[in-house]
């Protein structure tokens, strides 16, 4: 074998380790990168989760004695979310991370709850209600939102249901900020 020809063999061959080297180290700065993306979304203020909290009581009666022992659930199409039973107060608190594909943008810009997907159902003194819940909007990214409301009458869920028509602002609703 010519020295020139061994050369060539050589400067190829290292070529090629180097073409390798850069295709591995490209691969392993990419993959880096993306899990930093991933880890910064996950940080409060910087993702597309959410935190959705509700807190209520379960009152019966004209007196409104407070209901304890009812069981109340987040049910998302169809499916159990988040369980809890009421104090001995009726009071009750659910929590539930949501991310962004249970929101729609709103005309104005916002990121509103996609409410005709989530309902609560309470469970008390044998008899089972369903009451949805409201539309609220997000105010920023990872903050926490949730809304009171007071349902006065419980009426049966109807068997059929109507489309709902364009969104209209309940104004009774105010989303509540929380700090954790």
């Amino acid at each position: 074998m010519s020295q020139s020809y061994q050369r060539s063999v050589c400067r190829n061959l290292f070529g090629w380790l180097n073409r390798e080297l850069r295709m591995y180290v490209v691969a392993k700065l990419m993959t880096f990168v993306l899990v930093l993306i991933v880890f910064l979304l996950t940080l409060p203020g910087c993702s597309f989760s959410y935190e959705l909290f509700l807190e209520g009581q379960v009152l019966a009666g004209a007196d409104q004695s407070p209901v304890a022992g009812a069981k109340v659930t987040l049910v998302l199409m169809n499916s159990d979310e988040v369980t809890c039973v009421t104090d001995s107060q009726g009071r009750w608190v659910l929590k539930k991370s949501l991310n962004d594909i249970w929101f729609e943008s709103g005309k104005d810009k916002k990121q509103w709850l996609r409410s005709d997907e989530f309902k609560l159902r309470i469970e008390a003194r044998e008899e089972t209600y369903f009451v949805p819940c409201p539309r609220v909007a997000v105010q920023k990214s990872g903050d926490a939102f949730g809304f009171v409301m007071a349902v006065l009458e419980v009426q049966q869920e109807p068997e059929v249901r109507e489309p709902l028509p364009e969104f209209q602002p309940l104004e009774a609703v105010k989303p509540c900020h929380y700090d954790n």
